[in-house]
């Protein structure tokens, strides 16, 4: 199943992006978790997560993130 995108991204005025401060942390969070950074990979998934809201002008609660839970490779790839 798949869907097309939403008018909001093509819009001439619509912001072109290369890397978003969410996509960021997601990368963060795989490679502390994989060992090749330092770091708290917990902590950058949750920032990852809460950029990905604000983004959008959301705001991220805290149900959601006791939701997602403890950082896990599989959870990383998930929210990426």
């Amino acid at each position: 199943v798949s869907s097309n995108i939403g008018s909001y991204f093509i819009q001439q005025t619509a912001p072109e992006v290369l890397m978003t401060f969410a996509e960021l942390n997601l990368i963060l969070a795989e490679a502390a978790q994989d060992g090749d950074i330092s770091g708290n990979a917990q902590t950058y998934l949750e920032r990852g997560i809460t950029a990905s809201f604000e983004q959008y002008g959301l705001k991220v609660s805290d149900t959601y993130l006791k939701t997602v839970g403890a950082v896990s490779k599989d959870k990383i790839m998930e929210q990426k």
